[in-house]
């Protein structure tokens, strides 16, 4: 009987075992995700209990406020960031000199 072997000898050493589970990147988007749904469901529920916000309505997220502000608090970072990095290429004041 013959026998056909593709490179080295194999050995218990040599063998190479697969990843178990998901990778370290997924666990922390799953991670993320799940926070993320925790803080709006108890935050609805909280409202809506408490509060006594609708249901159905935006007054029952919770922090809808800062929620709405987020898009142009990003808006100002970047062009912040932006102006930051450009200003770095400019050349730099002169001193005018001791008082």
């Amino acid at each position: 009987m013959a026998q056909l072997k593709c490179g080295g000898d194999e050995s218990p050493d040599a063998a190479v075992s697969a990843p178990r589970g998901p990778a370290l990147g997924w666990q922390f988007i799953a991670f993320v995700f799940m926070v993320g749904g925790l803080y709006l469901g108890l935050g609805i529920a909280y409202k809506v209990r408490r509060e006594g916000a609708k249901l159905n309505s935006l007054e029952a997220i919770p922090h809808v406020e800062m929620w709405k502000e987020l898009p142009a608090l990003v808006r100002d970072g970047v062009v912040f960031s932006i102006d930051t990095i450009k200003s770095k290429g400019r050349p730099s004041y002169d001193s005018v000199g001791s008082l």
